[in-house]
């Protein structure tokens, strides 16, 4: 049996919280998507999810739109946008390639696990 995904009810993930996240996020959450950002930064996550939710609140489609830590929104989500900066600083301060860093980090989250990332 094939796997089914139903884009309506399953959260889109988004990994960052930059402008690129931000444009992505509004899109579907005004398209009434649910939306599950990830964030290195849990404050910076959740404050960045209410930014977008006051700025889509007009709309007339209902969305749900939250943050939660990476790893979380790679174990939920099927379909993950990586908005990560080209470079930044990891963990030691140590400047890595932002995709490549975090796919590292979470290969075995991510690899054979049937994860549409963008």
């Amino acid at each position: 049996m094939a796997n089914t995904f139903d884009i309506t009810k399953e959260p889109i993930g988004i990994i960052g919280t930059g402008m690129m996240a931000s444009g992505i996020a509004t899109l579907y959450v005004r398209s009434g998507l649910n939306v599950c950002i990830g964030s290195r930064d849990p404050a910076r996550g959740e404050q960045f999810a209410k930014q977008i939710k006051e700025h889509t609140k007009s709309s007339t489609n209902p969305c749900n739109i939250r943050s939660s830590s990476i790893s979380e929104v790679i174990i939920e989500c099927k379909i993950i946008f990586l908005a990560v900066p080209t470079m930044h600083k990891d963990e030691n301060g140590d400047m890595v390639e932002g995709v490549l860093h975090l796919l590292k980090q979470h290969d075995k989250l991510i690899r054979g696990q049937n994860k549409i990332l963008v």
